[in-house]
């Protein structure tokens, strides 16, 4: 949850380049355990942002996961 607080806008965006890298990784290792940690870390009323609406923690999901 961390990592996405983090791209959530919690830390710089100079990070967003190794935070991207690690994702990625995950993607390639265990896609489906990158999947199921996603939908368990997104589905938090107000994660990780109050601004972010369901629908766009959907779209990002599935934009990791491609």
């Amino acid at each position: 949850a961390t990592l996405l607080q983090a791209i959530g806008g919690g830390s710089s965006s100079s990070l967003m380049e190794q935070f991207s890298d690690v994702l990625l990784g995950l993607n390639r290792l265990c896609p489906s355990r990158l999947c199921e940690w996603l939908k368990e870390s997104l589905q938090a009323p107000g994660f990780p942002s109050v601004h972010v609406t369901s629908e766009q923690k959907h779209t990002f999901t599935q934009q990791i996961l491609r």
